[in-house]
Parts: structure tokens; C-alpha cells; sequence
């Protein structure tokens, strides 16, 4: 009897360690493959306007997001992800600064308490609609 209950054990610890490998390697294939979209994309995946709502999103963002092709109305960024609002305007508003210097490109950070950052980064080139 004791034997059965060690041996029922051992099976299913062991069990649970070949469960626990398998989610591990599809959790591995479902990033390496999201990484891939976004990195691989020359143009934006998803673009928002200032009120946080999706402007334009490519083929690309239906792999992420099928949600987007669902419907016809117009989507807003915490239909995509559930983030508190002050996070996600504080992670998204970003305008180019007009009387930054021609060789960079400047933009200004808006806090949701209107206080104006600034910030230098690279932008790759997007395409036109």
C-alpha cells in the first residue's frame, strides 16, 4: 500500500514537471514570436491619438490583438491593455517639439499634471496612410 502512494506521487510530481516544461516552451515560442512582429515592423504596429484612441493598426497588431478586427467602433488603449489611465497617458504622450534642433529629433513629454519633459530618441521613419 505504501508503495502504490509513493509510486502515485512520484507520477505526479513527475507529471507536473513535464507540464510545467511544456507551458514553459510555448510560453518561449509565443514571445519569441511577438518580439519578432515588433521588431520586424517598419512602420508602427498600432498608432493613438491624443485622446488615447487607435488611429491606424496593421496585420501585425491583429496577431497581438485579434479584438481590434472584431468590431467596427473605435477602440480605445485600455480595450488593449488594463493599465490605470494616468500610466498609460504618462506612457503614450509624446509631441514633436517644434523648435527643436533639425539634425535630432526632440519631443516633449506631457505628465498627466501637465509637466513638460524632454526627450531625445530615435524615431525610424513611418510610412503615410
Amino acid at each position: 500500500m505504501l508503495l502504490a502512494v509513493v509510486t502515485l506521487v512520484l507520477l505526479l510530481f513527475m507529471g507536473g514537471i513535464v507540464v510545467f516544461y511544456r507551458n514553459r516552451e510555448r510560453y518561449q515560442e509565443d514571445k519569441a514570436v511577438y518580439e519578432s512582429i515588433i521588431d520586424g515592423a517598419d512602420e508602427p504596429i498600432i498608432s493613438f491619438d491624443t485622446q488615447l484612441n487607435v488611429q491606424t493598426y496593421n496585420s501585425a497588431s491583429l496577431l497581438i490583438f485579434p479584438s481590434l478586427a472584431a468590431s467596427e467602433r473605435q477602440h480605445n488603449i485600455t480595450d488593449l491593455i488594463e493599465l490605470p489611465m494616468d500610466r498609460l497617458q504618462g506612457a503614450v504622450c509624446y509631441f514633436k517639439s517644434e523648435g527643436a534642433p533639425k539634425d535630432t529629433d526632440w519631443y516633449e513629454r506631457y505628465t498627466v499634471q501637465d509637466e513638460v519633459r524632454h526627450v531625445n530618441f530615435k524615431v525610424s521613419p513611418v510610412r503615410g496612410p
